[in-house]
């Protein structure tokens, strides 16, 4: 990993908020577990506007509202919807995109699981690699190891940027119109196999 490196993608933003958000959504179900949909909805706005790839949105992505937003949240609803146990493995993430993109006719991007469990350092070079291709990354986080991290409780949300600060790794997390930086050492777990991870596109 390149020291004293600092890399923040371009990103959306839809009136005063970075990305979509939960809040936004009128569907009761999606206000409360539509996290990996639009952690989908955002990567594919995100790639349409910043990677110039083609057919992954149904709207025009380059006048986005809030309305607008909503409506692409409930196309991509049926394929990342949300349930009891929420969207809680990598796989049904892989298996919901996937499925989309397939719809979309766009087969180009791909997907791969990078579980925690993994040692701090391989999954530091995963990240920074994906981001220094300006590949942004969905993170699954389910059971936080501090209560510092409670607001990322069982939620999915995006990473789009990282810088180094007092030798540790810090994040720039996207979620609920907001973004944050985070330490990523306090993300990452190295002790359960079973606690989320990253998702790591890839086109070809």
């Amino acid at each position: 990993m390149r020291m004293n490196t600092c890399v923040e993608l371009s990103y959306f933003h839809i009136g005063h908020a970075t990305g979509g958000s939960q809040e936004w959504m009128t569907d009761p179900w999606m206000r409360l577990g539509g996290c990996a949909a639009l952690a989908a909805v955002d990567s594919c706005i995100y790639f349409t506007l910043f990677c110039r790839k083609k057919r992954l949105c149904p709207f025009d992505v380059h006048h986005l509202t809030k309305d607008l937003y909503r409506q692409f949240a409930m196309v991509m609803k049926p394929y990342l919807r949300p349930r009891h146990n929420g969207i809680s493995k990598l796989s049904l993430y892989v298996d919901g995109m996937t499925e989309y993109l397939r719809d979309r006719k766009n087969e180009q991007l791909r997907m791969e699981m990078f579980p925690t469990g993994q040692a701090l350092a391989d999954a530091q070079n995963a990240l920074t690699e994906q981001l220094d291709q300006k590949l942004i990354v969905p993170f699954l986080l389910l059971h936080p190891i501090s209560s510092e991290w409670d607001d990322y409780r069982w939620h999915w949300f995006l990473l789009a940027g990282y810088r180094r600060e007092n030798d540790r790794l810090l994040v720039k997390a996207i979620t609920y119109g907001e973004s944050e930086w985070l330490t990523f050492d306090g993300l990452w777990d190295t002790i359960h196999a079973d606690n989320g991870g990253m998702i790591l596109y890839h086109f070809e």
